[in-house]
């Protein structure tokens, strides 16, 4: 592993250490898994928008494959020394009073400036994008490892995907390959992230069981689903049909079969409650109205609606019981960052 990838990953655990540490001390009243989940939200940001700027060509978002980089790739300084000196003359111009030109080359150098630099960037420069992408990844998973240690209930599922994502992208970076594939399975993974977390956040501001927290829910089911099941099993077969060292291929098919294994107790949650509510919640009313309007005794149709009240009831807890569910399931995810996929 380059020497400078390794100064990125060591100032990058310090970096969400420091973050962690300022969170936890301006919500002082807040819990410890508060605060690290607005840390994992500010990492899944970065992640998705670096990823997303590595991309050299959106028609073919994992291209090249087994991608590298190298110290070569690393721009000079001399963009940042122009943008000073485009400052200082832009300071000059106004303190001679020379508005005009003050303009002019406002929108020369400091409009299509920066542009041009970020064309460069992410242009010649793609593949250093996509290193400091997962050198942000592989310091956090590291971060996050450690910090959860320090939880209350350590949980050995997390713990475990942490040591599984660290040891996949480190590979990576070891083997200088993968790079565009390691990119996307970040993207995929970090992009339903904000919604599970959001979700947690919101329980402990005071918002459970509310429409908003519901909204995440089904966001967060929806773009997992997407993101882990569709593009998910195209980037395993991607890396599991290229020339890659076995270590990879076996961490990249094993964390799919995790999320495909999470996905199937998720629909089968899912398929109970679909069932239950069309037996208690479809045929239940029809059958209680058809008692209430026959000549029955009284006795009879105040058990008929009683039990159907008794359903309806149920069914509320159930609904209650498959996001809880649903929400706990993914609960590990909450720091899992599948190296590849």
């Amino acid at each position: 592993m380059e020497d400078y990838i390794v100064n990125w990953v060591i100032s990058g655990v310090l970096f969400w250490t420091a973050t962690f540490l300022l969170v936890r001390n301006v919500f002082r009243n807040r819990s410890f898994d508060f605060c690290n989940r607005v840390v994992s939200t500010i990492h899944a940001a970065v992640a998705v928008g670096l990823a997303s700027l590595s991309v050299q060509h959106w028609g073919c978002p994992v291209c090249p494959l087994a991608s590298r980089s190298s110290e070569l790739q690393i721009p000079r300084m001399d963009n940042s020394v122009h943008h000073i000196v485009g400052i200082v003359g832009i300071a000059a111009g106004l303190a001679y009073g020379m508005i005009l030109f003050a303009a002019i080359f406002s929108l020369a150098r400091m409009v299509g400036g920066p542009y041009l630099t970020y064309v460069t960037l992410t242009a010649d420069y793609p593949l250093l994008i996509k290193m400091k992408a997962l050198a942000v990844t592989l310091s956090y998973l590291i971060y996050d490892l450690i910090c959860c240690l320090f939880d209350k209930i350590p949980r050995m599922d997390n713990s475990v995907h942490h040591i599984v994502g660290i040891v996949g992208i480190a590979a990576g970076l070891a083997y200088g390959m993968c790079g565009s594939e390691m990119v996307a399975a970040m993207w995929l993974t970090e992009i339903s992230s904000p919604f599970l977390h959001m979700r947690e956040l919101l329980k402990e501001l005071g918002y459970r069981d509310t429409n908003l927290t519901l909204a995440f829910d089904i966001l967060f089911a929806a773009i997992f689903s997407l993101a882990r099941m569709v593009g998910g099993p195209y980037l395993t077969y991607v890396t599991l049909t290229a020339d890659y060292p076995l270590l990879i291929k076996a961490m990249a098919l094993g964390l799919q079969l995790v999320s495909a294994f999470w996905f199937y107790k998720i629909l089968r949650m899912i398929l109970f409650a679909a069932i239950f509510s069309l037996a208690r919640m479809v045929g239940g009313p029809y059958l209680t109205y058809v008692t209430l309007t026959a000549d029955y005794p009284l006795l009879i149709k105040a058990m008929a609606l009683g039990l159907q009240l008794v359903s309806a009831f149920w069914f509320y807890k159930i609904l209650r019981m498959v996001r809880y569910k649903i929400a706990k399931r993914m609960a590990p995810n909450k720091s899992i960052k599948i190296s590849v996929h």
